[in-house]
């Protein structure tokens, strides 16, 4: 192999081991790759925006039990004063406001009155808390332009054949503009590429 042949076979070598590092060192890393959709879920507990009410008048009893024992009380002098308390307790309105709210119920409250030894009302609010799934989904956009060049030469001279400049639109469409080279004549090429 003479001396002409050596420095071709080297140019080459070179050329090649330049391009490999231009493509997968320098090229690739300007490329750029869109990243995918983002799914954020957030689970929040919210009172629900009413509160329900109901009311029973005058509930009945499930359930009656009676005494197993019976006193009869010895006849005494009545005494009036005390035959009044009883007669005034009996007789008394009592009212309970019962909360059995907590942070994983809600709101749950009765209010009750009591009267003759009875429930005579109970009103219930409610408002209980829910669970509320909030999905955020993010896109990011894909770049719109992305520039490239790309130049050709011989495979038997290693002579500059052309020259192609272009950009990839959206990362799917691929228009350039290029020359030509061939037997000392030139040419205007338009190039169009779609990308799979």
């Amino acid at each position: 192999m003479d001396r002409e042949n050596k420095w071709i076979a080297a140019l080459a070598i070179i050329f090649v081991a330049a391009m490999c590092l231009g493509f997968f060192s320098l090229g690739r890393s300007s490329v750029y790759i869109p990243e995918p959709a983002e799914v954020k879920h957030d689970t929040t507990y919210i009172p629900t925006p009413y509160a329900v009410h109901d009311t029973l008048k005058i509930p009945v009893p499930a359930a009656v039990v009676p005494p197993d024992t019976v006193y009869y009380p010895v006849p005494e002098p009545i005494d009036t004063a005390a035959l009044f308390a009883v007669w005034l307790d009996y007789y008394t309105t009592r009212d309970y406001d019962l909360d059995f709210s907590n942070d994983t119920l809600g709101v749950f409250r009765v209010a009750a009155k009591v009267n003759q030894n009875k429930i005579t009302e109970a009103i219930s609010t409610i408002q209980p808390i829910v669970r509320v799934i909030t999905n955020t989904e993010t896109f990011y956009k894909e770049r719109p332009l992305q520039p490239w060049v790309m130049a050709t030469t011989g495979v038997t001279d290693f002579k500059f054949q052309s020259i192609t400049v272009g950009a990839d639109l959206y990362d799917k469409w691929m228009v350039g503009v290029g020359g030509v080279r061939y037997d000392k004549c030139g040419a205007v090429t338009v190039n169009v590429g779609y990308k799979f």
